[in-house]
């Protein structure tokens, strides 16, 4: 199931494991939207989804250099 999250080590690989989650969601969330649609901020944040997915790829990619 997409949902569950694989057994894991220890901590570490727990982090990794649910992160990895998490952006196959965000992902799967933005598939099929147009781009119009990705631009449109829904939120009170003035981010908008597109700002997210951004914000995540470069927040995984800073933890995964450590």
């Amino acid at each position: 199931m997409p949902f569950l999250t694989a057994e894991t080590t220890d901590e570490r690989d727990s982090l990794a494991t649910f992160a990895q989650q998490q952006i196959e969601q965000v992902a799967t969330a933005l598939h099929g939207l147009t781009p119009e649609q990705i631009r449109l901020t829904p939120s009170a944040s003035g981010m908008s989804l597109g700002a997210l997915a951004r914000h995540v790829i470069l927040i995984s990619d800073g933890s995964a250099r450590g």
